[in-house]
């Protein structure tokens, strides 16, 4: 995911993600730039977002709503797949 990417390397930079990152720009609405972009918004506490007019807030709330449920799904799985190893062994 390319906000974790993101966060990973300020992170290993020595940013403080709770007060150093002022602003998160989600460019546009393709996986590849705003992927996981609820983790940055959560992570980020001083940042405001700032996104294209292309996005109404209902747009970019739904995209966030998409974007959690995207996570939990993967979550879920991996889980599932580490327990499924765990009870095989």
């Amino acid at each position: 995911m390319v906000t974790w990417a993101a966060i990973s390397y300020l992170e290993r930079l020595g940013v403080s993600l709770d007060s150093d990152v002022l602003m998160i720009l989600g460019t546009h609405a393709h996986d590849d730039h705003i992927a996981g972009i609820s983790r940055a918004l959560d992570r980020c506490k001083a940042a405001f977002y700032v996104c294209s007019s292309a996005l109404t807030g209902e747009e970019f709330a739904s995209i966030l709503e998409e974007d959690f449920q995207a996570e939990l799904g993967l979550r879920k799985s991996a889980y599932s797949e580490v327990s499924k190893d765990i009870g095989d062994s």
